[in-house]
């Protein structure tokens, strides 16, 4: 079973984007999850990866932003057949063909697969900045041996301001600070880095 969750701040734009998104692809047996109003997207996000995890069934978590639209009709399809790479995946986010394993991916849509549901949690110290959460809870991934993984899904997010430079530069600063990180290491930067090329089993 694939579970979705989303964190909304914004009814209307929920509505728009993300509600009949997931109500396209998910299947009948699918859990659905949402936190209304949210004011710290760390922890609304963090109780519904504890209740997916609970889920004998569960194959993976997609948690999607408000503002997230899915166009791909194999979305499912697709992520079973990165699911099925191996056991250590334990991120995939939304990236360009061919599938490669990266070091981070960006916070617009994160899937959580089974097996890290039970251990991956956001960190409400770098909830400001969307990509800097991602990153965190990526390297923590890593450092407990899963692969993070970007493929083509068919997600489209919505158009949006970025950050203000100064709160972006901030959050990359504690989430560097955190991992005791260079300034230019690996993973370290608040965006998708490309790794090597994912070897798929065939579907």
């Amino acid at each position: 079973m694939i579970a979705f969750a989303c964190a909304t701040t914004d009814e209307r734009e929920f509505r728009a984007y993300a509600a009949p998104a997931t109500a396209r692809v998910a299947e009948e047996s699918s859990l659905l999850l949402r936190r209304h109003r949210v004011t710290e997207r760390a922890r609304a996000y963090n109780e519904m990866i504890a209740i997916a995890a609970e889920r004998e069934d569960l194959e993976a978590l997609v948690l999607i932003d408000q503002g997230v639209t899915i166009e791909s009709d194999g979305f499912l399809a697709d992520l079973r057949a990165l699911l099925s790479a191996g056991e250590d995946i334990a991120v995939i986010g939304a990236g360009d063909s061919p599938a490669k394993e990266v070091a981070t991916v960006g916070g617009e849509l994160v899937v959580l697969t089974a097996r890290f549901c039970s251990t991956l949690r956001f960190d409400p110290r770098l909830s400001v900045s969307p990509d800097a959460a991602v990153a965190d809870l990526c390297m923590a991934a890593r450092t407990a041996g899963g692969r993070i993984v970007a493929a083509p899904l068919g997600v489209v997010p919505k158009p949006r301001f970025e950050l203000r430079s100064a709160r972006r530069a901030r959050a990359g600063a504690a989430l560097r600070r955190k991992w005791h990180l260079e300034p230019n290491a690996e993973g370290a930067g608040l965006g998708p880095a490309p790794s090597e090329k994912l070897g798929l089993k065939s579907r």
